[in-house]
């Protein structure tokens, strides 16, 4: 071999000492692993949910409380986490790091958000993955082993309606899709342990969703980012959270705003027409007496 040869062409014209079949098919193994690998992230991602530390408290905070809220920016993780919560509640693979409530039979769920074609488009992706792709059914939340059947929602092209996801124990938990839109006649009659509500609900909407988890014991989860200012639905669904009456928000927004007097009144006039909707820590007002 010629001395003037450099270290680096000097190892890579050297001859192997190892069989070239035997370390083709140590890299073949190896390949092989890592697809698998990959796979088995793409089907179980809640296996690798790590979540961040203002998810976690979100998710903790369930052990004691049956109204939660996670109101965050645009493109942070929130609906993911909300989506990780309910697969987990379906399913019962709670990791060892969960610290919030935890249900030890199959479960009766909802997810709701604003219309069927935004249900469609995050909630259902984010829990079972991109709608219309057959291979990306399990790329969501709930693990593609422990989804045992789905059923389209009749008149939304690649929605679906019902989800059958396999328990821990052996039995099957259910999971219903539902949108703002459908209105609260929807929301009636069923008793159901969680719901989780992506986006701000009308009032009725909200009050139906605490009122099917009472006897149960069960919870509501939101998540939400607040886009359009000052929105008289606060006084029903996020107020409670913050610790603020509707009369104290109202007072806050007028110091703050440079509205005309004839503004002002328009949001006292708004807030009349909603006040028999207010929502008291699990009392509905407007469902007071009923079912």
């Amino acid at each position: 071999m010629p001395r003037n040869l450099t270290a680096q062409q000097r190892i890579a014209t050297a001859p192997s000492t190892t069989d070239p079949t035997t370390e083709k098919s140590k890299l073949a193994r190896q390949v092989e692993i890592i697809k698998k690998l990959r796979e088995h992230e793409r089907y179980n991602k809640i296996e690798y949910f790590d979540p961040y530390p203002y998810q976690k408290r979100f998710h903790d905070t369930g052990s004691n409380c049956n109204q939660r809220l996670l109101m965050a920016g645009n493109r942070i993780g929130k609906s993911f986490s909300g989506a990780c919560e309910t697969a987990l509640h379906l399913t019962g693979l709670y990791p060892e790091w969960w610290q919030g409530k935890r249900y030890k039979q199959p479960i009766t769920a909802w997810c709701g958000g604003v219309s069927n074609e935004t249900v469609r488009d995050i909630l259902q992706q984010e829990l079972l993955g991109t709608a219309g792709d057959p291979q990306a059914v399990g790329t969501g939340a709930i693990p593609r082993a422990n989804i045992i059947k789905t059923e389209r929602k009749p008149g939304v092209p690649n929605a679906v309606s019902i989800v059958q996801v396999k328990h821990i124990t052996g039995g099957k938990s259910y999971l219903y899709f539902k949108a703002y839109e459908m209105g609260p006649e929807k929301w009636y009659g069923r008793s159901v342990d969680f719901v989780w509500l992506d986006e701000l609900p009308p009032s009725s909407i909200y009050s139906q969703a605490v009122t099917r988890t009472l006897d149960r014991r069960g919870m509501v989860a939101m998540t939400y980012t607040p886009e359009a200012g000052f929105d008289l639905r606060e006084s029903v669904a996020i107020l409670q959270f913050k610790g603020e009456t509707v009369e104290q928000r109202l007072e806050r927004t007028i110091e703050r705003t440079d509205n005309s007097f004839d503004e002002i009144m328009s949001h006292l006039i708004r807030l009349e027409e909603k006040i028999d909707h207010i929502l008291l820590v699990n009392n509905p007002m407007d469902q007071k007496g009923a079912r």
